[in-house]
């Protein structure tokens, strides 16, 4: 006996679904059971390499005029280069400069790019702070004891500092871009903590000469050897002599 066909709409619904098929419009096989297709890997997320530290350390050796003082600083810092980590600064601070016993006490400070210095008086004389470096100039006028002024320094560089009164006043700031840095002790041996990456090293004392090299992840003893550069001239802020001090 032929099968009977149901009817929808008066229409056999055996060939609605053939006609159906043909015209691209299948019914939805949603809820019938079929073979699973092939499963694609997405892959493993793909996780920061963690920071590798290393312990840089090295030798930097002082070439010194025979009337040189065998205490002057060198101070060694990393630069960043390509492909280094990059690095995190701290925030800003602020240091302090004496003017004591008609000298700059310390005669020479380390700071970052961004920090400040407050200059500060301690002296029953008058005296003012100065500096002609050619990219930041300054001028702090004449105070009295226990008055201070402050500057923000935001170019790296090596800052000479002089008071525009007493001839024999001197210091130096080095202004640094990067927080990796170490001053060179007695001997000229230096450590710096830092992450391992390309890193440009750079040895400055405070008459102004350096020397640079590159390290490459934690290479090191770095051997350094730096000429001393001649004392600058001590004049006033106009470029003239000193004539007269109190």
């Amino acid at each position: 006996m032929p099968a009977k066909l149901s009817l929808l709409g008066g229409f056999p619904v055996k060939k609605l679904f053939v006609a159906l098929v043909l015209s691209g419009g299948a019914p939805s096989l949603e809820g019938v059971a079929h073979e699973p297709g092939p499963v694609v890997d997405a892959g493993t997320p793909t996780m920061a390499a963690p920071v590798v530290n290393c312990t840089i350390t090295g030798h930097v050796e002082l070439v010194r005029p025979t009337n040189a003082r065998a205490t002057e600083p060198v101070v060694v810092s990393l630069e960043r280069l390509a492909n280094s980590p990059a690095v995190k600064t701290d925030p800003p601070k602020t240091a302090n400069l004496y003017q004591r016993d008609l000298a700059f006490v310390p005669s020479w400070l380390v700071v970052n790019k961004g920090d400040s210095v407050a200059f500060v008086n301690d002296d029953p004389d008058f005296h003012s702070v100065f500096s002609v470096w050619a990219l930041d100039p300054f001028l702090i006028p004449q105070s009295r004891k226990s008055v201070s002024g402050t500057r923000l320094f935001d170019v790296p560089g090596l800052v000479p500092i002089r008071c525009d009164i007493h001839s024999k006043m001197r210091a130096e700031i080095f202004v640094l871009s990067t927080k990796y840095y170490a001053v060179a002790d007695s001997r000229g041996n230096w450590r710096i903590e830092a992450p391992a990456g390309k890193w440009r090293v750079r040895a400055v004392e405070r008459n102004g000469a350096s020397v640079v090299t590159e390290v490459s992840g934690c290479d090191s003893p770095v051997s350094l050897t730096l000429v001393q550069g001649p004392a600058p001239k001590q004049v006033r802020r106009d470029g003239t002599n000193y004539k007269y001090e109190p």
